[in-house]
């Protein structure tokens, strides 16, 4: 799993190629097969190498990839995200179950840091 602020910054890509035009018929069965398979980052990547992932590294690409493929093949994404016709949607849907799962995860750890902090200064 990514920090938080890495799925922001992932999101925020994908709007700018979503804004763009150029994947408006990319094939949700694309995809699928590609996150099914383990390996999309390598696909992602290439796919779209003109917008800023710069802060992703192979640790985190490795981790989306697992990500994705654990995602795919265990929700049906028309159900659970309402997505069922574009390719960029399905991968903007697995960015933001990404960002979703980390926040909740994050929240837990800050309250206690919070907790620590506070009982060091009573």
């Amino acid at each position: 799993m990514l920090a938080p602020y890495k799925y922001r910054h992932l999101l925020w890509a994908l709007i700018a190629a979503l804004d763009s035009g150029d994947f408006d018929h990319l094939d949700i069965e694309k995809v699928r097969q590609h996150a099914g398979s383990g390996s999309a980052s390598q696909w992602f990547r290439q796919a779209f190498q003109k917008y800023d992932l710069s802060l992703l590294d192979e640790a985190d690409w490795k981790k989306l990839d697992f990500e994705w493929s654990s995602i795919d093949n265990a929700i049906d994404a028309a159900w659970k995200f309402g997505v069922e016709n574009k390719g960029i949607s399905l991968i903007m849907a697995f960015v933001l179950q990404g960002l979703q799962t980390a926040s909740r995860l994050d929240r837990p750890m800050k309250f206690a840091a919070e907790q620590v902090h506070k009982a060091g200064h009573r």
